[in-house]
């Protein structure tokens, strides 16, 4: 079987200049774990996974937490 066959042709990417909020928005309304980032030319330099999302914004709100807390 070939990497043709198995692949998913309608990819959703975000730009670089994206917040996390657009990624997360799409990977959850498109039920996906990951999602390639653009440059201004539309071409790939990397990716975002559902994972380091979540991590960031667990840190995010961490940091938000303690500063209420102080």
């Amino acid at each position: 079987m070939r990497c043709s066959q198995l692949m998913e042709t309608r990819v959703h990417v975000c730009r670089e200049t994206d917040g996390v909020a657009v990624v997360v928005r799409i990977m959850r309304d498109e039920s996906i774990g990951f999602v390639p980032v653009c440059d201004a030319h539309g071409r790939p330099i990397g990716v975002e996974t559902a994972e380091r999302s979540a991590r960031i914004i667990r840190a995010i709100a961490s940091r938000e937490a303690m500063n209420i807390m102080l």
